[in-house]
């Protein structure tokens, strides 16, 4: 896909790689500079579909590995922009971590490594002098960014909607960001404020800070920025401008903390009320709400405070309410949203969409009364786009599709995405499968989380994949006409067709097909008994989804769960959390030796497994590996924030402590089998992702096919289907190390941690020490159930349906 932004077009890479004895050494490295032709197209096409520029700063821990792995990436744009990653231990971090943004900073560095073997090292030794390298990036600013900040460094103005006298205004709060310290605000009528105003916020800073800082942010819709960015060069003060969205987690406790005090200032007794910080769901939810100044999404043409704006509340409890099948309800908030603003376009838009839950001929009626006032309107166009598609009208859907993107400001990411992805799946019905590809991987430019998207360009990766397959011989004259791609059993499909006679390619594909639906339904015993169809039920529903065979359950008794070595440690951590917050990190952002300590006083794991765990004077985090792990797991499941230079309890942790310990037990769950990367938590092997890709189906065979004593290797020879032994990951199988071996450490043994598999001596093999035999626990069966539909055939792409 080509992208016609000059902003991100390359002009150089300097590019330096090699391996550290010492950090602040870097003699051993050799340094290569690409330019011009030099530059690989691949490494521009990367680093666009990738979203390289968003990735810049440090990666992985220069304290881990002897010696250390390293790499720096300079990339200089033509915009002159300089972006810089620097990266320790890359091989360490991919087999530690399946972030799937670093995994495209990994693409993007392999492939200019293999690069680098055609071209002579500019110098070894040295950085490169060409590049002056920035103390913080000027662009794509983030949260993590800007925590880096120390007091005094960079202040930051923004605004939060009120209303006076009925009429709408701003509230223009001037903030420290290493501190979060606010040092005044002022109430704004107008869009602009008077220099005047800007200036005495800016002079009551300055008196109390007793310098000016290095740099003034503000929002990049901000319509004052010119008069802020006029009175920071009057200073000697950098301006800079970000996202909105960049801003929201040092923003949005002040603008929480004004908004509930201002709300109790009339009443008896009034003080502030208590404010917690949106956690990351609600940080998310919160960037898909049009920014105040943006562009209204109903394509209106104005800013979306002076639009749509007054009336979101009713909009957005309406489309919830339909979605919930409250009809009534959602209707009576329209009314209200009409009585403030009128018969809008995007109110009769809203009816449609409302009406579409329960009286189609409505729903077209108000789609086409907002197209007769607005043609161009983005929603309602993209709605006709569903409409056209259900009736089997592709071209005409597309054609409305497409008015949708056109209109939507390119700011609303999450409506562009899911017109993109809705485009994606026309093309697919039409065949235009790389039509389809390129649609999809937009819809994904706008939103890189999607889960549906992603599912979409599975199925397709799936459809290509059964298309490249070998040609068919088949009998008679018919093989002219349908000699071409077939699936790998096309041995056994020419075998059924012998001697059949078909009066059309029709009857025999509905033949074929038939006779596919049935084998797929069919259980086999090399798959525990699982049909194929149940199988890929089995391992590519995901786990949440309400058609996912897989089942928790959300009732068991603590006592249960504390024979889980991983939760009663994980239980008693957090806790220490909670008392001990915030806790330092240490240089290479692990817990410190202190915390380490504590945990040693009260950790089970440290009682069970003394024989193994050497323990030092002053152990780091990483010398009790376990301690290691579920600091990452808390870390992904938010359970713990890092905030400048220290770990803090997050609401969540705070909340698991008072609730039910099964809520905790099934987070827990779920991050490490399912997100974390299993294979960090052993030392040896190469990656095969495809264990934990399997997990689902371990986890089955577990529940139903390991009620008696079994040896850990028997076990996994009955799970380790052929699709994994096949793989040509695993060359590595040795009289040493085997696939048994490796599926013993990724999935046995935190199963027995998780307390999901009991454990006792195995007396059969005296010469053996260690060796232990396992079957599924009590907790096991009462925790995990499986659920299979009489109906589970998977097929077909997903359509985003409007909110």
């Amino acid at each position: 896909m080509k992208d016609s932004n000059p902003d991100r077009r390359i002009k150089k890479i300097h590019f330096q790689t090699g391996t550290l004895k010492n950090t602040s050494d870097k003699s051993s490295c050799k340094t290569y500079l690409f330019s011009g032709d030099d530059i690989p197209e691949e490494a521009k096409k990367i680093f666009n579909k990738d979203k390289i520029a968003e990735l810049t700063g440090q990666w992985g821990d220069p304290d881990m590995g002897d010696p250390v792995q390293y790499h720096k990436v300079i990339v200089e744009l033509t915009a002159g922009n300089i972006l810089v990653y620097e990266v320790f231990n890359l091989a360490v971090m991919m087999f530690a971590f399946s972030d799937e943004k670093f995994k495209r900073l990994f693409r993007f560095i392999i492939l200019l490594e293999t690069a680098a073997e055609n071209l002579e090292p500019e110098r070894s030794g040295t950085e490169s002098k060409i590049i002056k390298f920035p103390k913080k990036k000027d662009s794509d600013i983030n949260a993590d960014m800007l925590a880096e900040y120390e007091p005094g460094e960079a202040w930051l103005i923004f605004r939060m909607d009120i209303v006076v006298a009925e009429k709408p205004a701003d509230v223009l709060f001037l903030m420290d960001i290493g501190s979060r310290f606010v040092f005044g605000h002022t109430i704004v009528m107008n869009e602009v404020p008077l220099y005047s105003e800007v200036e005495s916020l800016m002079k009551n800073a300055y008196k109390m800070q007793k310098s000016w800082p290095e740099i003034l942010y503000c929002s990049q819709n901000d319509p004052a920025k010119e008069l802020f960015e006029r009175n920071a060069a009057k200073k000697s003060i950098k301006f800079k401008t970000a996202p909105v969205r960049a801003f929201y987690e040092i923003t949005f406790p002040v603008i929480g903390s004004f908004r509930s005090f201002t709300e109790t200032a009339g009443s008896e007794g009034a003080k502030e009320k208590p404010y917690e910080p949106p956690d990351e769901e609600e940080l998310e939810a919160l960037t898909m709400i049009p920014d105040t100044y943006d562009p209204c999404p109903c394509a209106s043409g104005k800013k979306f405070k002076f639009c749509c704006k007054p009336v979101y509340a009713e909009i957005v409890e309406s489309m919830a309410s339909a979605q919930e099948g409250r009809i009534s309800r959602a209707l009576k908030c329209l009314d209200e949203a009409k009585e403030k603003a009128g018969e809008t376009p995007e109110i009769l838009c809203r009816y449609a969409i409302v009406y579409s839950f329960s009286d189609k001929k409505k729903s077209y009626e108000y789609r086409d009364r907002c197209l007769a006032l607005n043609p161009n309107h983005p929603r309602a166009n993209y709605i006709l786009g569903i409409d056209l598609k259900g009736q089997g009208k592709y071209k005409e859907a597309l054609k409305a599709y497409m008015r949708a993107v056109e209109n939507y400001p390119s700011c609303d990411r999450f409506h562009l995405n899911e017109v993109w992805n809705n485009i994606g799946s026309v093309y697919y019905e039409l065949g235009e499968f790389q039509n389809a590809r390129e649609a999809w991987e937009k819809a994904l430019d706008y939103m890189p989380s999607d889960k549906l998207t992603r599912e979409n360009l599975e199925l397709l990766d799936d459809t290509e994949n059964e298309l490249a397959g070998e040609d068919l011989d088949l009998p008679g004259d018919m093989d002219a006409e349908v000699a071409g791609k077939s699936s790998a059993f096309g041995a056994e499909i020419k075998e059924i067709l012998k001697g059949k006679d078909f009066s059309s390619i029709k009857e025999m594909n509905d033949y074929l097909m038939d006779y596919s639906m049935k084998k797929n339904r069919t259980p086999r015993a090399e798959l525990g008994g699982l049909s194929p169809v149940m199988m890929a039920a089995l391992l590519y529903e995901p786990v949440d989804s309400p058609k996912s065979p897989l089942k928790f359950s959300k009732k068991i008794e603590e006592e249960k769960l504390n024979k889980s070595l991983f939760f009663i440690d994980a239980k008693r951590i957090l806790k220490l959390f909670k008392d001990l917050s915030p806790v330092k990190m240490t240089v290479s952002k692990n817990l410190n030796r202190k915390f380490v300590a504590e945990v040693l006083k009260v950790s089970e794991y440290k009682k069970e497994q003394e024989t193994w765990l050497y323990e030092k004077k002053a152990m780091n985090e990483q010398d009790f590996w376990w301690l290691h792990i579920m600091r990452i797991i808390f870390d992904i499941a938010g359970i713990i924030r890092k905030r400048k230079g220290a770990f803090h309890i997050a609401k969540a942790g705070k909340e698991y402590l008072n609730r039910p310990g099964i809520e905790l037990y099934t987070v827990l769950f779920k991050i490490f089998f399912y997100k974390f990367n299993m294979e960090y938590a052993v030392h040896f092997g190469p990656e095969i992702p495809e264990i934990q890709q399997t997990v689902n189906f371990s986890l089955f065979m577990a529940r139903n096919h390991c009620a008696d004593w079994t040896k850990p290797e028997d076990f996994s020879k009955k799970v380790i289907i052929d699709g994994l032994r096949m793989h040509e990951r695993v060359k590595w199988e040795s009289k040493f190390w085997t696939l048994e071996d490796a599926h013993e450490g990724r999935f046995i043994r935190p199963m027995v941690d998780f307390g999901l598999f009991d454990t006792r001596k195995d007396d059969s093999d005296p010469k053996g020490p260690g060796k232990y035999l396992i079957k599924s626990s009590s907790l096991l069966r009462k925790f995990i159930d499986f659920r299979f539909p009489e109906d589970n055939n998977r097929s077909g792409n997903f359509d985003i349906r409007f909110d």
